[in-house]
């Protein structure tokens, strides 16, 4: 499935956005595209290991359609990534998700493009993910002069990822 992803603000932007995710089996294929004229992207190392998205950062929620709970992903291009357990929205759980779902980060032409393989059984532990009944929420920020946020839906008058409302239904793929 492809999603175009827009960005907050209804702000005029030099870049173009889509993800395209499948899921097969209990495996999820994520892959986001930024294109246009990326060379402003900054694609620095982060030096934090936490708040990932205070830089240019690929992003993921996870969660079913009958729960609270729900996972979020956050990667940065310089090869970090965290995954946080949310109790209910916004209510981060005490436990830390130590799984980390390999990605790669690479530049082809005016393209800056991730790539990820989550293998869902590895965070049953944390989270129960029914792939009949899964939501997605996506979104990519973006570091230039200031921060860019992108989404597959903005419901409210500021960037706000964790809102259930806004996750698509993600189906299996035959």
């Amino acid at each position: 499935m492809i999603v175009p992803l827009s960005i907050f603000g209804n702000k005029v932007s030099m870049y173009q956005v889509n993800a395209d995710i499948s899921l097969i089996q209990n495996t999820l294929y994520l892959k986001y595209i930024i294109s246009g004229n990326i060379s402003s992207i900054k694609l620095l190392p982060t030096k934090q290991s936490n708040d990932l998205w205070k830089n240019t950062c690929f992003e993921l929620f996870l969660s079913n359609k009958n729960i609270s709970e729900y996972l979020e992903f956050n990667w940065s291009p310089n090869g970090q990534c965290n995954t946080y357990k949310f109790n209910d929205y916004r209510e981060k759980a005490n436990q830390d998700i130590y799984e980390r779902s390999d990605f790669i980060v690479k530049k082809e032409n005016n393209n800056i493009i991730f790539e990820s393989k989550i293998l869902l059984n590895k965070y049953n532990p944390y989270i129960y993910l029914d792939i009949n009944n899964l939501l997605m929420g996506m979104s990519v920020i973006i570091e230039t002069n200031t921060l860019d946020y992108w989404s597959n839906q903005h419901l409210h008058n500021r960037p706000d990822f964790h809102n259930k409302n806004s996750y698509l239904t993600l189906h299996q793929n035959s």
